[in-house]
This record gives C-alpha cells, structure tokens and sequence, in this order.
C-alpha cells in the first residue's frame, strides 16, 4: 500500500448510512426491461439511470446522460487517461413477489444482511465503487487519472447500452466492472443462447421461467392424478392451485445452473413417467438425461453448462430458451452445430439468439496484478486463485476490463433469485478492497 495512505483514514462505518441510503433509492426503481413505452428500456430503467446520476451527483461528480437514454456516466478527473469503472442499473424480474420475505423494491437490513433486487447484481456494486472513491476524494488524495463510472441499462438482455456507448464515447484505457466474484476474474466462457420453437404447437399445455439466464423455480401444467403420482414418487415439490399443477424449483443464475433446481426440467421428468412428451419436451428431456455436451470441457475454464429458463405456450406455437456457456477452447458454430441436430430430430425450429466470445486475460498485467493485490492486502487471503466463470460480465464489452468482486468467496450468490442479498460486512469489506485497488492505480 502506498505510504502515506491508510486505510482506517477513510470513513467507511461513518458515512455507510449514506451509502445505505442511496442503495434504497436505487433499489426502489423496478428497473426490469420494458419496451413498450417510450423509454428504450420502460420507465423503471429510465428512472434507476436518473437516479444514480443524481446521486453521483450530490457525491461530486460530474455527470452525463446520452440523448438515447441508453447510457449514461458520472466521471472526476481530468487526466488523459481514464479508467472505466462499467456497471449496470437494469435488474432481472423478481417473479412471484409473494414469494419473496421482503419488499423486492426496497432495501431492508435484517439481521446483518441487505435484501432486495439489485443489492449483489449489480446496483450494490456500482455503488459501492463510487463510495470508495468518494471516500478517498474526501481523505484529500489526488487523482492522476480521470475516473469514469459508465452505467449501463441492458445488461441483462441485450447489452444495446454498451452498443451506443462504444458508437459515441471514448473508451476507458482500461478498468474494472464490479459484476462478478472477487478476487477478480481471469477467464469467462463464451455464451450463445437460443430460441426453440415448435411451430405445430404439439403436446399439452406447460410453462415456466421468467428470464432467459436464470434456472426457473417453478413450471406448471394442466392437473392430473397421474402427474402428481409421479411427483410424489420423484420427491418434487409441487402444489395444486385451481386446474393448475405448479413444480417448485430453486432459482439460480444460468450460469451456475447447477446451483438451482429447473422446476421446467423436474416437471417434464415427471410427465415421461407417465406418458410421451410433446416434441419440446423431449428436446428438453434430452439435453439433460443424455451426455450430449460432455466432450465440451477443457482444462482452462471446465465443463459446458446449458440451461432451459423459459418454456411458453403461446395460440399457434410452443418455445423454449436455452442459454449455453461454452469453454476457451470451443468455437461457437460447434455448440450452434450440434443444438441443430438435436432440435431437428423433433422437427423443432432453432434460432441463435446471441452469444459472446470468450475472454482471456494476462495475469502479467499490471493492472490484473494490482487489483490482486489490493484483494489480498484487505482480506488477507492468499490462496484464492484468479477465477474462471460461466457468466457473461461488461469484461467482454470493451478492452481491457476486469470482472472484479463484489462477492466475496463462501458467500452465497443470491443474484436473479428471490430474497437476493448480501451481508452489510461483505459490502463493507468490498469498499476497502476497492478503496485500496483505486488507491494503486489512480492516484
């Protein structure tokens, strides 16, 4: 650390209400996707970008909203080199909000730990980060370059945000995006997701899932004595309600499906019991009875992961969702190869709905070495490697940027469930550590 400079001079426990305070009213904005008014994104993402520019800046600041409503950032500096700080304000839905222990919508503190959507993923983050560096700006530090904190309102679909930035913004010259895990991120797998779509809408009535990358924790279909039989023989959890049979599953991001439990998944395991599957279905059945991606593993960043997040029966057609994280050593057009030939076997239409490339990065950089150090210094832990994860962060969205934090490893990642949360010691540990990795490389 760098002499001069002590961590305890900042005032963390002092000014956290204030930090508090803000994530409350950014939490209140239900920044789900919404395309159907005038706003890019709805209202709630609309609202969640003006919230956390204002609240940039009552912190000091300086503050920029694009003319699309796409983007906007709160930046200090005046260097020639930037680093980007790259978050997001848009949430995935919360569901069934009687499912929830608390208000979704708002930031309730019980016993030590914050609840509500947004608090790890990523509304937290994002402020956490310009806490951090409000609080060192207040000890009296200096910046030697200009920070920039660009906030993005499409993350969870189709990163347009990050689209529009790039056409009418310069790039940071390198940063970090608070969107993942500490003690930073070293490689993410590619991604390519998919709709399925049965056009003859063959087979019964069933559906589930609320987001395409999320492990859906419920599914239901038309009630039958015969299905529940089949239930209770498999231990699925379930209920009854109206002509309605709803399987309960766990939720879980879909990039760590095996996290969760895919009440879609459980439901159609069930009904092969007692009878055929629809064509859907038994793609479906499939994908997760048979080791069809099993040859897709290396020894960089694992095993391929699939996950089925939505299913829907619409008049005239039945779809599905299905979300892939591939390893370094595969190319996308073998994952989209072989999910053809599968689909075709039940006359099932395949659509490449979008996908990234994977990512790589130096652990020769000194910025890579730093933001390590800064971790390891605060927690003093030492034996946590670099990691090599599923999910997709804003990493990807421009050069030299590192997922980095804000969970901490051993707590639980709650992102895109119900009763999302994070322990207040996590978020204020996750400040001194980005105090501290600010600290070794802008001033």
């Amino acid at each position: 650390m760098k002499e001069g400079f002590h961590l305890e001079n900042i005032k963390i426990e002092h000014e956290f209400d204030v930090y508090l305070e803000s994530l409350d009213r950014l939490v209140s904005c239900p920044s789900v996707i919404d395309e159907s008014g005038d706003k890019p994104f709805g209202k709630g993402i609309n609202d969640a970008l003006d919230t956390v520019l204002d609240i940039a800046k009552s912190w000091g600041y300086r503050t920029f909203k694009s003319e699309d409503g796409m983007y906007g950032y709160a930046e200090v500096g005046d260097s020639d080199i930037m680093m980007g700080v790259l978050g997001h304000v848009d949430v995935v839905s919360v569901g069934d909000v009687s499912k929830w222990t608390f208000d979704p919508f708002k930031v309730t503190l019980h016993e030590g730990m914050l609840y509500g959507r947004g608090v790890q993923d990523d509304k937290g983050p994002v402020l956490a980060n310009m806490f951090a560096l409000k609080l060192l700006l207040d000890a009296g530090k200096t910046l030697k370059h200009t920070v920039r904190f660009i906030f993005g309102t499409d993350e969870e679909s189709q990163w347009r945000c990050m689209d529009s930035y790039k056409k009418h913004e310069r790039l940071p010259d390198y940063g970090i995006t608070p969107d993942a895990d500490f003690p930073l991120v070293q490689v993410e797998k590619g991604t390519v997701s998919f709709l399925i779509t049965d056009l003859l809408n063959r087979g019964e009535f069933l559906e589930g899932g609320v987001s395409g990358n999320a492990v859906p924790n419920a599914a239901r279909t038309k009630h039958s004595p015969e299905l529940i039989d089949a239930l209770k023989q498999k231990n699925t959890p379930f209920e009854v309600q109206d002509d309605y049979l709803i399987v309960q599953g766990v939720a879980a991001h879909a990039s760590t499906p095996e996290q969760g439990k895919n009440a879609i998944v459980k439901l159609i395991q069930a009904k092969k019991e007692i009878g055929e599957l629809s064509p859907l279905e038994a793609f479906i059945d499939d994908l997760y009875s048979y080791p069809i991606f099993d040859r897709f593993y290396d020894n960089v960043s694992g095993y391929l992961t699939h996950n089925i997040g939505i299913v829907r029966t619409e008049d005239t057609l039945k779809y599905a969702t299905l979300d892939i994280r591939y390893p370094v050593s595969f190319e996308k057009f073998e994952i989209v190869s072989l999910v053809e030939k599968y689909a075709s076997k039940h006359n099932l239409k395949v659509e490449t709905k979008g996908g990234l490339p994977s990512i790589q990065l130096s652990e020769k950089s000194e910025v890579f070495r730093k933001l390590y150090e800064a971790y390891q210094e605060v927690t003093g832990d030492l034996k946590t490697k670099p990691l090599k994860i599923g999910g997709a962060t804003y990493a990807r969205a421009m050069p030299n940027i590192v997922a980095y934090g804000m969970l901490l490893p051993g707590a639980p990642m709650t992102m895109h469930q119900v009763d999302e949360s994070i322990s207040v010691d996590d978020v204020k540990t996750a400040i001194k550590i980005y105090a501290t990795a600010f600290d070794k490389l802008v001033f």
